[in-house]
This record gives structure tokens, C-alpha cells and sequence, in this order.
């Protein structure tokens, strides 16, 4: 919907995601400016396309208060996710019922509430497997499994891999 590939045609993305794996990769000094350098590159340009095509980023109309709160709440959960999340407790927090918040939550983001902290999870564990050496009892710990073997069910049932499989494929 805010990307849609017709409107990136002449817009080569390749450069600058390459760019962002070799920094990460070589660490050389000043990568981390660097890499942010490349990531506002990115957003500038995005927002260029965006305007370009009608898009007023200077006059943003706010949401309704209902929607707002289930914005807010992927922050949240971002903050959070490595600590214990009940479904039941984020629905409270946007002064909803359950049933109502999980209803909302599905229709804004085609999902429920539980897999996208799941999606969350996992991705702070695909990062810390990808960019550090610490081993899965640490891992699960900082991103909120019960366990190492919670973790490893769960990754092996979302990515077909275990996790230290992934370490192994995607080492340098």
C-alpha cells in the first residue's frame, strides 16, 4: 500500500542495502554513523517517492483515539518484548476488552495479537544469533521465551531451521 513496487522502478534500492551489509559486515571506523547515514538515505528518498505522488507529509491527520491506542501498542510491545506480554494486559492498556482489542488488533494487522509478538521475538532472536556470539540459554532470556527449548520449538516451527542451524547458514 505505501510501497508499492511501480513506483520504485527507477529507484534502485540494491546500492544502499548493500552498502548497509558491507558496513555491518566490515565494522571499518565510523560504521555505525555510516549506516545510519544509509538508513536516512533510504527514509529521505522513500518520503520523496511519497510526496512526489501526493502523499502531504506535512498535514497528517490524527487518529482516532481507539486506533491510536493500538498504534502506540506495537511500541509496546517492541519495549517490552522481552518481558512477559498477556494478550489480556496490552488490552487493558488500550482500555479495551479482550475481545474487542484482539478483533481490532487483527483487522489494523492481519494477525493476532500473540503472533505478532511471536514475529517480534523472533526477530530480536534472528539478530542476536546473526550479530553475536551468545548462546541460546542468554538468547531466550533477553527475548522473552520461558526457555531455550521454548525458544528452539518455536523458531524451528516459524523458520523450518533450528536456530543454531541459522547461526551456522548465515556465518560469515
Amino acid at each position: 500500500i505505501y510501497l508499492p513496487s511501480k513506483k520504485f522502478r527507477n529507484f534502485s534500492l540494491d546500492n544502499l542495502f548493500v552498502n548497509c551489509i558491507e558496513e555491518i559486515r566490515d565494522r571499518d571506523y565510523g560504521y555505525d554513523i555510516r549506516l545510519q547515514s544509509l538508513i536516512s538515505s533510504l527514509l529521505i528518498e522513500i518520503l520523496r517517492i511519497w510526496r512526489k505522488n501526493g502523499f502531504d507529509t506535512n498535514n497528517i491527520n490524527s487518529l482516532p483515539y481507539e486506533t491510536e491506542s493500538l498504534h502506540t501498542i506495537l511500541q509496546y510491545i517492541d519495549e517490552h518484548s522481552h518481558e512477559s506480554l498477556r494478550v489480556e494486559l496490552l488490552a487493558e492498556r488500550c482500555h479495551m476488552s479482550y475481545s474487542y482489542f484482539a478483533k481490532k488488533f487483527h483487522e489494523l494487522y492481519g494477525q493476532s495479537c500473540k503472533d505478532y509478538i511471536e514475529i517480534i521475538r523472533l526477530s530480536k532472536v534472528k539478530d542476536l544469533l546473526l550479530f553475536t556470539n551468545f548462546d541460546l540459554n542468554y538468547i531466550s532470556q533477553e527475548t522473552g521465551f520461558a526457555d531455550c527449548s521454548h525458544l528452539i520449538r518455536t523458531f524451528k516451527k516459524n523458520m523450518e531451521i533450528t536456530p543454531k542451524q541459522f547461526r551456522m547458514q548465515h556465518t560469515l
